[in-house]
């Protein structure tokens, strides 16, 4: 799939280049200077290299240790491109500010920073893992007994069920709304 950029956007010493991909909308930071253009050219795959993955990792830290507070701040990922930061809506001046500023180096190169609009937030969705936890004595008279609950990377809720039904999983969207999504199989856990 193409990667269409549609316009190049002064900030400082960085130029934002906006992206439509997926539905969802994308920026990526890249300084400009020489060795970032080199650096696009490399094609480095920060998910899979696995020195890259570290670099890109350890360069993600100091940029969500200032991000986490933001109350749009969904999550930062390790992508193929780079670093992804998922904020619901548009990132603000002072988040693209921070990218620029926590901007770190993989070999010679700028490690690209974008950032992804998402629907919903990290505090919103660990309010709706907290109500789950609240209402599991209330989940466990019906029947429905979660086995596992976590934020899964499609920004939902996601939760495994020890015996899973499609009239479980109605009830549960319906109680949780489209923040969640119901593993389709059941998923026990055994201690050993």
């Amino acid at each position: 799939m193409a990667l269409r950029i549609r316009r190049p956007v002064a900030i400082g010493a960085a130029a934002l280049l906006l992206a439509a991909v997926g539905g969802g909308v994308y920026a990526t930071l890249r300084h400009s200077t020489a060795a970032s253009r080199a650096g696009s050219a490399t094609r480095i795959d920060y998910s899979k290299d696995q020195e890259a993955n570290l670099a890109a990792g350890n360069a993600s830290e100091p940029l969500a240790a200032d991000l986490w507070q933001e109350p749009n701040y969904a999550e930062i990922q390790i992508v193929s491109s780079g670093i992804e930061v998922d904020l619901v809506g548009k990132p603000t001046a002072a988040e693209r500010a921070v990218a620029v500023r926590d901007t770190r180096q993989y070999r010679g190169h700028d490690i690209p920073i974008r950032f992804r609009s998402v629907r919903y937030s990290q505090r919103e969705l660990k309010a709706v893992m907290t109500r789950i936890d609240v209402d599991r004595a209330d989940l466990l008279k019906q029947g429905i007994e979660p086995s596992m609950v976590g934020i899964n990377a499609h920004d939902r809720v996601e939760i495994s069920l020890v015996h899973y039904t499609p009239a479980y999983r109605k009830a549960l969207r319906a109680r949780y709304g489209d923040r969640i999504t119901v593993d389709p199989y059941d998923l026990a856990f055994r201690n050993l």
